[in-house]
């Protein structure tokens, strides 16, 4: 028999036995319910999602964490074709991933260096784009 949690996250397209290290399914569903609250005039809409305290003071750095969420959900891609994708630094895309891995939307794989999204970074991927398009955000 499914628990409450379990059911609540396979109902978002969420399969909570797929990656997010040893994180329970409550806590999952704790970080789910936050997200589902976002509004999209909500200030540091993002970094809350990222759970960073200090971020938001640089429009073009949010800017890049959103293309590489969006680039990633789209297709498997390593550092490097993101970098030459987005014209960037290889080193500052691989520490947009270490980001986006730390806030557990997403898988780090080994060589060549990259990760994936998770079911629930797909999740999260999907509420940041509909909510900073409503804001006009980017």
């Amino acid at each position: 028999m499914k628990s409450q949690d379990e059911k609540f996250l396979k109902d978002r397209g969420i399969n909570p036995t797929f990656g997010y290290f040893e994180v329970g399914e409550k806590f999952l569903r704790t970080k789910v319910e936050a997200i589902e609250t976002l509004e999209a005039k909500e200030e540091g809409a993002l970094w809350k999602v990222l759970n960073i305290q200090c971020g938001g003071y640089n429009g073009a750095i949010d800017e890049d964490i959103l293309k590489v969420l969006s680039i990633l959900n789209t297709e498997q891609t390593f550092v490097d074709d993101i970098a030459k994708q987005m014209s960037k630094d290889e080193s500052y895309i691989e520490l947009i991933q270490y980001l986006i891995c730390s806030a557990e939307l997403a898988e780090y794989g080994g060589s060549p260096r990259g990760c994936w999204l998770t079911d629930y970074g797909k999740f999260v991927t999907k509420k940041l784009s509909e909510t900073i398009k409503e804001k006009d955000y980017v």
